[in-house]
């Protein structure tokens, strides 16, 4: 039995105080070759404070290279089968960070493994991502030879809701529900479109505690693909990738180019534009993937997609700015009422 409209609209009203829509986040990080391998892991993160989620491991035997992450113990493994009934604890290893003198304990597939999930949650339960969360995401990758890497990585963010008898349902799958209303399904897609579009990934911290001229992250990772590349890799020494996301908690973090406007709340998630830098630079990135998806990052209604541009490029008008915010924030309200957990698939394929 799905939930009732009383108990949605319950949710609502608990979620979307001040535009703060709070729900559990999942981590799921994936290797992908001739088999999907996979592993989940859970992390909760509180307002505009950096968490690592660790203890997310995955690997690909005898293929050049395994994914791993730091951490022996599985926490709350049995929530796990009401997401993906291929679960599987994994096994254990240990083995060195390259460069330091740091060995470090990681869950990893074996050769017959095909799924390792970890749940991971916080005892706070006022701890919850939301518009204006961010974090990290960090794992191994571990050569099998020696010799040179070149690893791409493609990410894919995924939705669920839960049922009242607390299954999960991957939104992902609810196109083939014949006994779905087909208005209910479509506000479950749309609210994981909405989704997939307000996280936003990078592959460099910037400087979010600086007293001047702060900002979050550097080199944004554009169609949710990025390469990984290593020189003269050892076998066996763990290789750390570091990925960092965020959820924008306003429209103006992203598409202003700077805040002579006095319109944007909030530090930028790049480094403003001060006009003699060369192009591209990491913010007319960001714009350029706010304008490429807006149909997943703003609820415009009938309004036309050439339009939506001219808005964007012109976001330091108030009149502008006050539209994209409207639509940033009506996308923000549909993730609250459709979506309950969300996991980051993190596919890895070895290039020539």
């Amino acid at each position: 039995m799905r939930r009732s409209d009383e108990k949605k609209r319950d949710l609502t009203a608990l979620r979307l105080e001040r535009k703060k829509i709070t729900f559990n986040l999942v981590l799921f990080l994936a290797a992908s070759f001739v088999v999907l391998l996979a592993v989940i892991t859970a992390a909760w993160f509180a307002n505009n404070r950096t968490v690592t989620a660790e203890n997310a491991p995955v690997s690909v035997a005898n293929r050049g290279f395994e994914l791993a992450s730091s951490g022996s113990v599985v926490r709350h493994s049995t929530y796990w089968p009401n997401a993906d009934a291929n679960y599987d604890n994994g096994a254990d290893g240990s083995g060195q960070v390259y460069g330091t003198n740091e060995t470090v304990s990681y869950k990893a597939t074996g050769g017959t493994v095909h799924q390792v999930k970890q749940w991971l949650t916080s005892d706070n339960p006022d701890e919850a991502v939301e518009p204006g969360s961010w974090g990290s995401m960090t794992f191994y990758v571990i050569p099998k030879t020696d010799g040179d890497l070149n690893i791409r990585f493609t990410l894919d963010v995924r939705g669920f809701y839960e049922e009242d008898d607390n299954s999960l349902v991957d939104i992902s799958t609810i196109s083939t529900d014949s006994s779905m209303d087909p208005i209910q399904k479509l506000n479950y897609q749309d609210a994981l479109r909405y989704l997939q579009g307000h996280v936003f990934f990078f592959e460099t911290l910037g400087a979010p505690e600086a007293q001047t001229d702060a900002y979050y992250f550097e080199d944004p990772i554009q169609n949710g693909t990025f390469t990984y590349q290593i020189q003269n890799a050892e076998a066996d020494k763990l290789y750390p990738v570091t990925i960092y996301w965020i959820w924008p908690a306003t429209i103006g973090q992203l598409t202003l180019k700077d805040n002579t406007s006095h319109l944007r709340e909030g530090i930028p998630i790049v480094k403003d534009i001060t006009g003699s830098e060369t192009e591209p630079t990491d913010k007319s990135k960001v714009i350029d993937i706010v304008k490429t998806n807006k149909v997943d990052i703003f609820k415009y209604g009938s309004s036309s997609a050439d339009g939506v541009n001219d808005v964007i490029d012109a976001s330091d008008n108030p009149t502008n700015y006050s539209h994209l915010d409207d639509w940033y924030n009506k996308a923000d309200q549909t993730i609250g009422v459709y979506i309950d957990y969300f996991m980051v698939e993190v596919n890895a394929t070895l290039e020539n």
